[in-house]
């Protein structure tokens, strides 16, 4: 009896009646998964419960909201794994807070396509739009790899296409290339390259912004010329 991993899942195994059941606490985290096991311990001692044991077969994952799964798991899996993780603890704060509080088994193809709506709504820019949805594809790549979501789910996200407009001469950096230029990077020009990345600004609208143009607290840039926001 006691607490086992199922891929990356916490599940508990009690004794009842004389058998023994297994079920998932449906949660990543041991601690949270202890308290699980104890409460239901303390209901069969009471005779408050009934164990529902779950079928091998069928995948559970925890009930985790996007913003909890990004933060608590995908960042620290981030962290130290890629230089540019600050623009990513950056993304969270710019992500709609409907988006935030969905379930991660709740997010499917319209879900994406609503949320790049919003960013082109703010008047991010095609790049920047573009970038914020590949974020959200690569953390579902490793929720798949994890076994948080099935591989069905994964298919239905990468569905959403990135937008189109832009000339044809241009192409997106992969993440790979990325993580490469940022690690190359001096702490002078750091800055400056993160902040092209993340809004697809030019480097004189870079080079020229004074501290006016930026509001920290919506955490946009304005550009006086375009009369465009950045976020």
């Amino acid at each position: 009896m006691g607490l086992f991993k199922r891929g990356n899942v916490w599940w508990a195994s009690v004794m009842h009646n004389g058998k023994q059941h297994r079920f998932s606490c449906k949660t990543l985290d041991k601690t949270e998964a202890q308290a699980v096991y104890a409460k239901i311990l303390l209901e069969l001692k009471q005779g408050k419960a009934r164990v529902k044991e779950s079928k091998p077969n069928e995948p559970e994952k925890p009930e985790l909201t996007y913003a909890e799964f990004y933060e608590q798991h995908y960042l620290k899996w981030c962290k130290g794994r890629q230089s540019y993780y600050a623009s990513k603890k950056y993304f969270l704060k710019v992500l709609p807070e409907w988006f935030k509080k969905l379930r991660l088994d709740e997010i499917k193809t319209r879900e994406l396509e609503l949320v790049q709506n919003h960013f082109m709504e703010l008047n991010c820019s095609i790049a920047t739009c573009n970038r914020y949805l590949s974020i959200i594809k690569a953390s579902f790549t490793k929720a798949e790899e994890w076994g948080i979501v099935s591989e069905q789910q994964l298919r239905a996200i990468r569905k959403v296409k990135p937008l189109k407009g832009e000339s044809s001469r241009l192409r997106f950096l992969t993440e790979e290339e990325i993580e490469k230029l940022i690690s190359n990077c001096d702490k002078e020009i750091y800055p400056i390259v993160v902040t092209a990345l993340n809004t697809g600004m030019r480097k004189g609208e870079i080079l020229n912004l004074k501290w006016d143009n930026i509001d920290f607290r919506t955490g946009f840039i304005y550009l006086e010329k375009t009369k465009k926001r950045l976020s």
